[in-house]
């Protein structure tokens, strides 16, 4: 119970578990919690007629020397100080891909397609399917734009010489430290999370009524 924050740290700690959650929602916005408190009776009777059904969501972790950090939405590199850019240099695999200047980079989950990845023009992608979209945040070349992968590549970003201390946030909720010349692996976490869904949700209808996201069909 509880907002999105809420689901995205129950989410880390219990992916291993292999738990299904159920969110009920208590904050604001809640397009992980699909069920409102005011409507906790009729989900429950929902629940116990098997009106439901198991999604699962990729998980996104990343590694840095021994430390590993997984998120749900998305893995953030950010200088932490707006306006103060990093110079970066990204692979997928041993492809090459780009060397750029920018406040910094998401690495989103589909799931997170629809957080902070999509505030700074990501795509929409539908949360059960597995890529992960790579997207820079006010990067400094037009040309650098977002970019959807195979979840199954490895991700490398490296901090360039001109860079600066940075942070490495987990759903913008846990975070390492970054100097210049570090280098973080990024990848599907081995287990993805298991989500109890009412089988009257759906995807497109929570991005109409979340997020104001187009309009209904017409009559």
């Amino acid at each position: 119970m509880g907002g999105d924050g809420a689901m995205l740290n129950a989410a880390r700690h219990y992916v291993d578990s292999e738990i299904p959650l159920f969110g009920i929602n208590l904050g604001g916005l809640g397009f992980l919690t699909d069920v409102s408190v005011d409507r906790i009776e009729e989900a429950i009777g929902l629940l116990e007629k098997g009106e439901y059904q198991i999604e699962e969501r990729i998980m996104v972790s990343v590694r840095i020397g021994e430390k590993v950090m997984k998120g749900l939405n998305d893995i953030v590199i950010f200088t932490g100080t707006p306006g103060r850019a990093i110079e970066l240099s990204a692979w997928v695999e041993d492809e090459y891909i780009c060397r750029f200047i920018a406040d910094g980079l998401i690495i989103a989950t589909p799931t997170g397609s629809t957080a902070y990845s999509l505030a700074c023009g990501g795509p929409i992608i539908f949360p059960t399917t597995e890529n992960l979209v790579i997207t820079p945040i006010s990067a400094h070349t037009l040309s650098v734009r977002p970019i959807v992968v195979p979840a199954e590549n490895r991700i490398r970003v490296r901090i360039g010489q001109k860079g600066r201390k940075a942070w490495l946030i987990g759903d913008g909720q846990e975070k390492i430290g970054l100097k210049v010349g570090d280098e973080v692996t990024i990848f599907k976490y081995p287990k993805s999370v298991r989500l109890i869904k009412l089988k009257e949700t759906r995807f497109t209808e929570t991005l109409r009524s979340k997020m104001r996201w187009g309009g209904r069909e017409n009559a």
